[in-house]
């Protein structure tokens, strides 16, 4: 998307009303399917843009994420909370801290599908998971993507902005940032101007 346009059609939504005042835009690159160029604004003004990895599949179409499928989905979705296994710097937006306990679960067959949840809390119906604290260090600070989260089964689940393993690794739908850009990324946003992610193929 031309970023005239993009920025033309934010400064509309918030002279509209629109509660939005941050937007993260993820554009998939078009010579790697696998890479995204994130792109963050305030108000309709571009502030800042870092380098970030997607799904191994790239992008889904609009409606045509499933679990499983490598691909990150599309569309305009809310950033929900921050977290991480230690306090977060960033005190304007809510923040979950990671246990051993807390899954994101992935079991399409599970009433708890696309949900974090912590294990000791409730009655275990799945068998496939997602710990939220893991030892590879791509969880030590993140984002919840507020996708599917009537949590329809298959439609996809634990969908996250985190640490990237490495700048030529892709994700299994996920959006993968250096620690030092997510941590200037996260640090920007804050829960009072409605922070979203818009996807793009």
């Amino acid at each position: 998307m031309n970023k005239n346009i993009l920025s033309f059609t934010l400064a509309v939504l918030l002279l509209s009303g629109c509660a939005i005042k941050q937007q993260i835009i993820v554009r998939q690159d078009t010579s790697n399917i696998q890479k995204a160029v994130v792109d963050f604004y305030e108000n309709g003004s571009l502030i800042a843009s870092y380098p970030a990895q997607i799904g191994r599949n790239g992008v889904a179409k609009s409606g045509e994420k499933r679990e499983g499928d490598g691909k990150t989905p599309s569309g305009n979705f809310p950033i929900t909370v921050l977290f991480g296994k230690e306090a977060f710097t960033n005190t304007a937006m809510p923040f979950l801290k990671t246990e051993a306990s807390i899954y994101c679960v992935d079991d399409t067959k599970s009433k708890y599908y696309n949900r974090i949840v912590d294990a000791q809390r409730i009655e275990k119906d799945f068998d496939s998971f997602e710990y939220m604290l893991r030892e590879d260090g791509q969880y030590d600070i993140g984002a919840v993507v507020g996708y599917n989260k009537s949590g329809e089964s298959g439609k996809g689940s634990c969908i996250f902005i985190h640490i990237q393993k490495n700048s030529g690794s892709p994700t299994a739908g996920c959006v993968a940032l250096s620690k030092e850009d997510l941590n200037s990324l996260l640090n920007r946003l804050d829960a009072s101007k409605n922070p979203h992610i818009r996807i793009v193929p």
